[in-house]
């Protein structure tokens, strides 16, 4: 898994720092933001529970953010799961019953649920109950347990695999694409300015242009540079040092990709030797 990879990373742990904390804040999505800001505001007008949430979309486009944001929106408390991590309705009961009315539950890689967990969610979504089986054979009985008005966020990457009695139980249904280099760039600026680290516009560019439309892999390329240049007191990152480390090969870059990279670097010359040494060397080991 390489640096321009848009799954998450051990060392992505940092990225939490740039996430952005309300819906202003966040950049790019703008149909997505819009409606959600209509359907939070009615929400906390009718003092009620947000709507369930399913957010679909590739990795790295901000879907953990969102349901951060949306819980900050509603002033509510924020329990956060994986498909994967549920192995028993017990885990289930646990996590639901324990949440505080009005919560957002968000639940990663919600396509991962196993099909009999899956069905668990049914009521739980709709009535806000969760019936519960004591004891085995011809004295088993059923309880019913009545949970608090919650709000589920259910995030995937591969909404084809969820099913649909599932995914029809979600009100509120939204993808989100890739970016554009514009909103890249605002958001290169956004975590450069949190890392207090300088860019140029021209770096801020190039970045964005090299990160495959994910903001993941944008913050990871702006990030890796940092602990060089403040061990040479400077923290400005231009054009040169960035495209001399982007230009390194890839082998997913395009022929175009690479052959502007080459026309590029004639009139890079100028820069710092020590920033683009240590930068293609960065690329080098990452590849």
């Amino acid at each position: 898994m390489t640096i321009l990879s848009a799954e998450q990373l051990p060392e992505d742990d940092v990225e939490r720092g740039l996430r952005p904390r309300r819906l202003e804040d966040f950049i790019g999505q703008d149909a997505l933001k819009e409606q959600l800001e209509v359907s939070i505001t009615a929400a906390i007008s009718r003092g009620e529970a947000l709507d369930h949430v399913l957010l679909a979309g590739p990795p790295g486009l901000g879907k953990t953010s969102l349901a951060q944001i949306i819980a900050a929106e509603l002033g509510v408390s924020f329990v956060q799961t994986a498909g994967p991590a549920l192995e028993r309705k017990g885990d289930v009961a646990a996590l639901l019953t324990a949440l505080e009315p009005r919560s957002v539950f968000f639940v990663d890689e919600i396509h991962r649920l196993p099909r009999a967990l899956e069905e668990t969610f049914y009521p739980a979504m709709e009535d806000r109950s969760l019936p519960i089986t004591i004891g085995q054979g011809a004295g088993a009985r059923v309880v019913t347990l009545d949970l608090p008005p919650f709000t589920l966020v259910g995030a995937t990457t591969r909404s084809g695999l969820l099913s649909t009695p599932l995914r029809d139980r979600f009100g509120i249904q939204h993808r989100l694409d890739h970016y554009d280099a514009r909103d890249l760039g605002r958001i290169v600026r956004r975590s450069a300015r949190l890392l207090g680290v300088e860019i140029e516009d021209a770096g801020a560019v190039a970045v964005a242009q090299r990160s495959r439309g994910t903001p993941r892999v944008a913050n990871r390329l702006l990030r890796s540079p940092t602990p060089r240049l403040t061990s040479w007191k400077s923290t400005t990152l231009g054009l040169t040092g960035l495209t001399g480390r982007s230009c390194a090969p890839s082998a997913k870059s395009s022929a175009g990709d690479r052959s502007a990279c080459q026309r590029s670097r004639p009139r890079l010359g100028r820069s710092r030797t020590r920033l683009r040494t240590c930068m293609s060397r960065t690329c080098s080991s990452a590849h």
